[in-house]
């Protein structure tokens, strides 16, 4: 019977797992008035109080994109920023996690428009853009992406390469094939 229990609970854990994954997270912003001007049309509702942003799962180039954007963002930053104040994290690589966040929203072939990453600077609070990375990385699972990239660090699929010419054509037959000199 304890074992029914187990298997039924492992089942019911990898389903929500699932389910989290799969499902878009959805975001409300409150819009903070940018003078008077604009908060007597919000008080009018004229303009906008709230904005509803959604991330949904990524496909292989947003993830590519916003690894190579995590990447540049220092590991020992990050993991700290995480854990405990993330004022430093956000003073220094503000508009960086605002383009993550952008890209993670738009989730398409085109790049975010610079006022949707204005909006996400304007908008969100230091503690606010750290934890919506937070949110972005684990919807998006870019942790094991970005260790797998880590780790392999010597076949970088995020920089171009410079292209040599061989001196030799010994040099442009592919390894394990016998060559012409030999």
């Amino acid at each position: 019977m304890e074992q029914k229990k187990e298997i039924n609970l492992k089942e019911t854990l990898r389903d929500a797992a699932q389910a989290v994954v799969q499902d878009p997270i959805t975001l409300t912003v409150d819009i903070t008035p940018q003078g008077r001007f604009h908060a007597l049309l919000q008080r009018l509702r004229l303009a906008p109080r709230k904005r509803t942003l959604c991330i949904r799962p990524a496909t292989l180039g947003t993830l590519q994109r916003i690894s190579a954007l995590v990447l540049t963002i220092d590991q020992e930053a990050l993991r700290k920023g995480m854990l405990s104040g993330s004022y430093e994290l956000a003073d220094k690589h503000a508009p960086t996690i605002a383009r993550i966040i952008a890209l993670a929203v738009t989730n398409r072939r085109a790049l975010p428009s610079a006022g949707l990453e204005r909006f996400i600077l304007e908008q969100f609070s230091p503690g606010a853009l750290v934890q919506t990375l937070g949110i972005v990385m684990h919807q998006l699972d870019i942790k094991s992406f970005t260790t797998a990239i880590v780790s392999i660090r010597g076949l970088n699929l995020l920089e171009k390469r410079e292209e040599t010419s061989p001196e030799t054509p010994a040099e442009m037959i592919a390894p394990g094939m016998p060559s012409a000199a030999q």
